[in-house]
């Protein structure tokens, strides 16, 4: 990642501090490179203020410089996001009556692409905590905004988000709003992202009738026939495709279900006829029966596959034949998930089916993390 490279530090930002009879507006700033700003000053009993950036007089070039009218400048290129102090002190007295304001220096944010081509990944490294919303659209007005991900560290840390609803094909602009705990906002330069091509999916045509308002929101599809590129989509309500999920395996592997999970990743299913053990037909080679955790841009976060859990129950002693995975998966609130999966059993002489039948049954496995 961008500052994997920059530890954060032990120590927490620094607060804004207070001696004497010298006070400094505003207490808590955040700037980008380059940026300025204009600090009062107030001496209760008058005389002369000294400004200092780091306790270095006047500041220089690499934590920035402020005038003796106190208008901080931050550095032109920040090597990596850092916080500072501008002190105002009496010039008599100056460590007896001071006070100062904690300015968070805070470097672009980098959009690289991801394995999706209509996803993005916004990264921005905050010197202190708090949160980051990525605001998004076809123009500098946006108009879209992501979910608000806050920082890994109470010191601050690094935050990638994920930026996915964009067309294809489509040049996009991006720009991180950012929320310090100090009460501070930060808005970054606005950045820009073209989408590339997706793959194919069935098409879709949406319309509304007469005078009617469609709920907000985006319609997900895990589309059967006919077969695509990309079976599991998302579509806004005009039916335009804004997002996909493509994976490798056979012709006959479908997408049953795919839903949407409270952290923002989605369980995906992936499997053939679930009566294919049943009617004896071969397994394609390649063929999946898994279910899969992924993110946004179609990284598998976790996977649990028929094979790993036929393996499981029989060193529990279980003598459950489990046919395929198929039709529906469940996440539990306490993070576990429910698996559909088939079995068969052979009866005797069934009412219209004299001798010996197979019939497929239903078994449910419950696993943990």
């Amino acid at each position: 990642s961008l500052h994997d490279a920059l530890p954060i530090s032990s120590n927490p930002p620094p607060e804004a501090a207070q001696q004497g009879s010298v006070t400094i507006s505003p207490r808590y700033a955040a700037l980008g490179q380059g940026g300025s700003l204009q600090f009062h000053a107030t001496v209760a009993a008058g005389g002369a203020v000294e400004w200092m950036v780091d306790d270095v007089p006047g500041g220089n070039a690499t934590i920035g410089t402020v005038s003796a009218s106190g208008v901080y400048m931050a550095p032109a290129t920040l090597a990596q996001s850092e916080n500072v102090t501008v002190t105002a002190a009496l010039a008599t007295s100056p460590n007896m009556n001071y006070a100062t304001s904690v300015v968070s220096l805070i470097q672009p944010g980098v959009v690289t692409p991801t394995i999706n081509p209509q996803v993005a990944t916004y990264s921005i490294y905050l010197p202190a905590p708090r949160s980051v919303t990525i605001n998004f659209g076809p123009s500098s007005a946006y108009g879209l905004a992501t979910w608000t991900q806050t920082t890994p560290s109470p010191n601050g840390g690094e935050i990638s988000i994920f930026v996915a609803g964009m067309l294809g094909l489509t040049p996009y602009h991006m720009q991180a709003e950012v929320v310090l705990d100090d009460g501070t906002t930060f808005t970054d330069v606005d950045q820009t992202f073209t989408t590339g091509t997706p793959p194919s999916t069935a098409s879709v045509v949406a319309s509304s009738q007469s005078g009617g308002t469609p709920q907000p929101g985006i319609e997900l599809f895990d589309a059967v026939f006919p077969a695509k590129q990309a079976e599991a989509f998302a579509t806004d309500l005009s039916g335009n495709v804004i997002w996909t999920y493509s994976y490798a395996g056979s012709a006959d592997d479908v997408v049953q279900p795919i839903r949407l999970l409270s952290n923002g990743h989605f369980l995906v299913q992936i499997s053939y006829a679930s009566s294919a053990f049943l009617i004896g037909e071969r397994i394609p080679a390649g063929a999946l029966d898994e279910v899969r955790e992924v993110d946004l841009a179609g990284n598998t976060i976790r996977s649990v596959t028929r094979q790993q859990l036929a393996n499981a129950l029989t060193m529990q002693g279980n003598t459950i034949v489990l046919g395929s995975l198929h039709h529906d998966v469940l996440e539990l609130p306490n993070g576990h998930l429910v698996l559909l999966l088939t079995t068969s059993q052979s009866f005797q002489n069934l009412p219209g089916y004299p001798g010996t039948t197979n019939v497929l049954g239903d078994v449910l496995v419950d696993v943990d993390q």
